[in-house]
């Protein structure tokens, strides 16, 4: 009987990985491979592939295989999905929650942009981060010199307001986490028309019930 090691987490090398995508292909008879064929018929983790080669169509290329068309995804769209994602869960969201149906996008395309999905969390940080007297992308200015700031709330307010109130009703608790059919809106406590500002200390997140049911009694 042959003595032989059964040596765990052993490094996998780049030469076994493209193999395998060539074997693979090869199987399914195209010039090709999805991530998502790979994911179902390879032995590694396309992820694993991706984190190795910078991108799934780059490993393609090495492999010789034909790249797949890739449709153009703004990183603001990868950003709104995950806030929306977010703020039905009430929490950060996991990677696997990224491929069920409520989410546009599935996990492979934060892959794909980001490389990994803490890389995609880290610049979804940034986008959410930006200073309100930014320039840079869609931000409410603060008010100086007397002029009043927009009455309206730009979408990273927005959800900063809501992280800071745990996405929750600040009046009746109510959380999309717990109950799909509540919608937050995040709104003014003192009214903007009564001179009350467009910022985080004048802001509060409320159910949609809860919301309007104030607005009849302003």
């Amino acid at each position: 009987m042959k003595f032989e090691l059964d040596l765990k987490n052993e490094p996998i090398s780049s030469e076994a990985l493209i193999a395998d995508m060539q074997r693979v292909a090869k199987a399914l008879g195209g010039a090709s491979l999805r991530y998502r064929e790979y994911k179902s018929q390879g032995k590694f983790s396309p992820n694993t592939v991706m984190r190795r080669f910078g991108g799934w169509n780059k490993a393609l290329e090495l492999a010789g295989l034909t790249k797949v068309h890739q449709y153009r995804i703004s990183d603001e769209e990868l950003f709104k999905n995950l806030e929306d994602i977010w703020i039905r869960l009430g929490r950060q969201p996991r990677r696997k929650e990224m491929s069920k149906s409520n989410s546009r996008y599935s996990g492979s395309a934060y892959d794909y942009r980001f490389k990994t999905w803490n890389a995609a969390l880290r610049a979804f940080a940034r986008y959410i981060n930006v200073p309100e007297n930014s320039t840079s992308g869609q931000v409410i200015p603060q008010e100086s010199d007397g002029t009043r700031s927009p009455r309206g709330v730009s979408d990273r307010l927005r959800f900063r307001i809501m992280k800071r109130d745990h996405f929750k009703c600040q009046k009746c608790g109510r959380s999309p986490a717990t109950d799909p059919t509540v919608i937050l809106h995040v709104d003014h406590m003192k009214p903007w028309s009564k001179g009350g500002k467009t910022s985080e200390d004048n802001l509060e997140t409320l159910c949609s019930k809860c919301n309007f049911g104030k607005g009849n009694t302003e």
